[in-house]
């Protein structure tokens, strides 16, 4: 009954412009397609030279142009560096292809690089650039805990080392190649951040970290400058003159930031050429600050809830204001200062027009709000401008209002289609579907101008296509999920996953890896994301083996990031423990033992008396199940149909490695707290495992660590409500485990508890414990409301078989009919002669509480030898 924090609106990834080369492609990627290095370097030379304006007069196309061809590209200020370290790679590939050597260390650099020298400023930014364009591939070949680890070192050490200035702060007087370094660390910063929050996406454990081992130098600069934390930096690592830090989201945030100004300083007195627009530049201000919000929001919504013991955790309404307010700034920059223009000027492609400020504005604070507010949608959801009115003549600088080009206004695009998803989650979990759903059609609409920027279906990319459509069905079962539509939403779901799942690398069970686009952006593919959502809902709908299906593909598909949490491993044995229980019915239904129906009871030769039949399963320990061979692949049609035969041995191996996982600290930060909610609950579904296996030995002691967790340890004991519920679980369980032992009055001990307490008041408090009505003060006394008393009512009748059985086994049948009496409804039974059942009044209405209940008292009465009230209690239960 944990709940995970859902998966976001916004599973895309908002990298800078995807990977650094751009337009060109990663060499890594044609290395893939060609498979051969000198191929992949003639490739990548071919391309190169084919989007060069100045050599691309071969088509027809250029001769067209005519003299735009002459003018100078749009491109990013390190892209002549970067093409030639892409062009260095490719040709140590081939080298290392014709020795024989592996190509893995080329594209990876180590994590702890040799200290430079203070002037090479250069080399740092190839090394740099290097670690961005590893760590882009690592992030989609979705590894991204390992893509933030092959970047994070050389990012603190270019940010705080040497070269960087005092404590990280820019220094004014800079020049270009410094300022050309900061605009590559901002990148990196982002893509970092990206890296990190596709490791949280989905996590309740909040905002991933990761730790880094960089040079002592730039280690107390950062933790002198507060953007990294650690208790000595000195003593962590023990390689001399280096030092391990952790490296966080916040910290990222903070560092963008600061450079922002020194930024947002430069770019006021540059002159871009003649047809680029400020935009068009990787280091744009306005793009920048537009990012930072958006990022700021972002974090602010994977932030540990209220409750998780951490100091990052902030009140659920606080967080939520702050990160609306977040958005609706990066909104506003979005509409004021980054789309400006008619969609016929950007598709036009002519340079120089203009756009009347005074008739842009915020509707809202919604970008693209038209459809929110009920107007009549526009091309970018924002008043038209006037018409042109100058035009920019050839090797004049353009001033701010000049249209981008097309490329760039994709990437305006992409950025509404991520503002206006952020703002549909917000919607959601402001409980306003209507409003999110209007949000979601525009965010659709968005994604589809971005894919045809000139208005042809030709220019859209069927890949990236299908991937928004995928992800607006995402979203769309999000809004059907939260308002409890379980079976709509789980069909949005399956649109979702018929639009990825048919795409290359997709099939045969296995997530589509991500690639780029042709613009060398990064398309991520959602797969795992959408089937971690689509089990949650699917065990919300009692859907147990779909359930399983969705969570077990989702962590057989993303092994480093869902297959390392543990909560997704325990949603699983979830699953697995919901097939069981429906297997479980149906035998007794076969069995004649339907839980609304009569009993089935049976002769034992090998006993005197009758005996009731409580199952036709066979039992079996849990060193039986240990032994079973499992399915190696999760999710695979072998695994499917090994779980719904028998379930409980995969459950017991998902429950295992849960505990596991749940000793390993979030983020491989150290000092952050473990998952103790997923911990507990791993173990209370594990004492179920246990006893349903017959091994009473293990359940009594995992029920143990259950009711001992937190004692005596820094922090206190936990008193929610959930907590407590579980504990008073495991003192149930532990009852009949040591029952099973022969040791009832050993469980009598733990069900009542402390001498002192009446019977009344320990079943009464162990009821309420159960049924989750104990309120934070712990006065188990306080008033039930109606729509409680039906669950407090049912948990009485839980505690009341137990101590019935407990009783039995001691031998005082007396008190063992009382509490079964009061469990199936008791209303006064008078200790007269005759049969016991003769003034029971409770009849069929009582006989509804439970087939436990009835069960109990059966037993009771055939054990007093009322064979005349267990027949009335037989006939009142068909």
């Amino acid at each position: 009954s944990m709940s995970d924090a859902a998966i976001g609106f916004n599973p895309k990834h908002i990298a800078m412009e995807g990977p650094l080369p751009l337009p060109s492609l990663p060499p890594r990627q044609l290395y893939e397609i060609c498979g051969d290095p000198t191929s992949s370097l003639a490739e990548y030379k071919e391309l190169w030279d084919e989007e060069t304006p100045q050599t691309s007069s071969k088509s027809g196309e250029g001769k067209r142009r005519g003299k735009q061809s002459k003018q100078p590209s749009p491109v990013e200020p390190n892209i002549r560096l970067i093409r030639e370290y892409n062009r260095s790679v490719l040709s140590s590939l081939s080298s290392a292809a014709v020795t024989g050597n592996s190509e893995a260390g080329v594209l990876i650099p180590p994590e702890t690089p040799p200290p430079r020298d203070a002037d090479s400023v250069e080399e740092g930014e190839r090394d740099l650039a290097a670690a961005h364009n590893a760590a882009l591939f690592l992030l989609a070949r979705k590894r991204p805990r390992e893509a933030a680890s092959a970047l994070a070192g050389l990012f603190v050490e270019a940010a705080f080392g040497t070269n960087a200035g005092s404590a990280g702060e820019p220094d004014d007087a800079c020049d270009n190649e410094v300022e050309e370094t900061s605009t590559l660390l901002c990148r990196c910063a982002f893509l970092l951040m990206d890296c990190l929050i596709s490791s949280s996406l989905g996590d309740a454990g909040g905002l991933a970290s990761v730790a880094v081992s960089v040079p002592s130098v730039a280690a107390r600069a950062a933790t002198a400058g507060g953007a990294l934390f650690d208790d000595d930096v000195d003593s962590v690592d023990s390689k001399p003159g280096y030092a391990r830090l952790t490296v966080t989201v916040d910290f990222l945030l903070s560092w963008v930031e600061i450079h922002l100004d020194a930024i947002k300083a430069d770019a006021s007195s540059a002159v871009f050429p003649a047809g680029i627009h400020e935009s068009s530049i990787g280091a744009s201000p306005s793009e920048l600050q537009f990012r930072l919000h958006l990022y700021k929001s972002r974090a602010l919504s994977l932030r540990q809830p209220e409750g998780y013991p951490s100091s990052s955790a902030m009140k659920h309404d606080v967080k939520t204001r702050v990160a609306r307010k977040e958005l609706k700034s990066a909104m506003e920059i979005y509409q004021h200062k980054l789309n400006r223009w008619p969609p016929e000027e950007v598709r036009g492609g002519a340079p120089g027009s203009t756009a009347n400020k005074d008739e842009v504005s915020v509707a809202a604070g919604s970008v693209g709000s038209a459809l929110s507010d009920g107007g009549p949608p526009s091309a970018h959801g924002a008043p038209k401008s006037a018409p042109p009115s100058s035009s920019a003549a050839v090797g004049v600088a353009a001033t701010a209002d000049d249209p981008p080009p097309s490329w760039v206004a994709a990437r305006l695009e992409a950025q509404n289609q991520c503002a206006l998803s952020l703002k549909a989650n917000f919607e959601y979990l402001k409980g306003n579907p209507r409003k999110a759903l209007k949000l979601c059609a525009e965010a659709k609409l968005a994604g589809e101008r971005r894919r045809a920027p000139d208005g042809s279906a030709s220019g859209a990319s069927a890949t990236g296509s299908a991937v928004d459509l995928a992800m607006h069905h995402n979203n769309l079962a999000l809004i059907h999920h939260a308002s409890g539509r379980y079976h709509a939403a789980l069909r949005y779901y399956a649109n979702a996953l018929s639009c990825v799942e048919n795409l290359p690398n997709g099939g045969g069970g296995a997530p589509a890896s991500s690639s780029f686009e042709k613009d060398g952006t990064l398309l991520h593919v959602p797969t795992a994301e959408i089937l971690h959502n689509a089990a949650l809902c699917a065990f919300a709908a009692r859907n147990f083996t779909c359930a399983y299906e969705c969570m077990a593909r989702c962590v057989g598909g993303g092994p480093e990031t869902y297959g390392a949490r543990a909560r997704c491993w325990l949603r699983m044995a979830e699953g697995c423990i919901g097939i069981h229980a429906d297997l479980r019915r149906k035998r007794r239904r076969e069995d004649g033992m339907a839980d609304n129906s009569g009993l089935a009871l049976r002769r034992d030769p090998s006993t005197e008396g009758v005996i009731i039949n409580v199952s036709s399963a066979e039992k079996r320990g849990s060193s039986v199940a240990s032994s079973v061979e499992l399915a190696p692949n999760l999710g695979s049609p072998e695994d499917i149909a090994q779980v719904s035969a028998d379930p409980l041995p995969r459950a017991l191996f998902c429950l295992q490695r849960a505990l596991r996982l749940c000793q390993f600290s979030p983020g491989e930060n150290p000092s952050a707290p473990t998952d103790t909610d997923c911990e507990d609950a791993a173990a209370v579904s594990l004492v179920y495992v246990y006893m349903e296996l017959n091994d009473p030995m293990a359940a009594l002691s995992m029920a143990g660590r259950v009711l001992t967790s937190n004692e005596g340890g820094s922090s206190p004991m936990r008193t929610d409500s959930m907590s407590l519920r579980r504990r008073a679980t495991a003192r149930l369980y532990s009852c009949e485990a040591l029952c099973m032992m022969n040791e009832p009055q050993r469980a009598l001990g733990i069900l009542f508890g402390e001498s002192g307490v009446t019977a009344a008041d320990a079943i009464d408090s162990l009821a309420r414990e159960l049924a989750m009505l104990t309120p934070p003060n712990g006065n188990s006394k306080a008033p039930v409301t109606s729509w409680g008393r039906g669950r407090l009512e049912d948990a009485r009748s839980s505690v009341h078989v137990t101590a019935s059985g407990c009783n039995a086994s001691v031998g005082d049948l007396r008190a063992s009919r009382g509490h079964a009496v009061q469990a199936v409804g008791e209303r006064g039974v008078l200790e007269a002669s005759g049969s016991a059942m003769a003034q029971y009044s409770g009849g069929a209405e009582a006989a509804a509480n439970g087939a436990q209940a009835r069960r109990a008292l059966l037993y009771c009465l055939l054990r007093e030898g009322d064979c005349e009230g267990a027949v009335k209690l037989l006939r009142a239960g068909r």
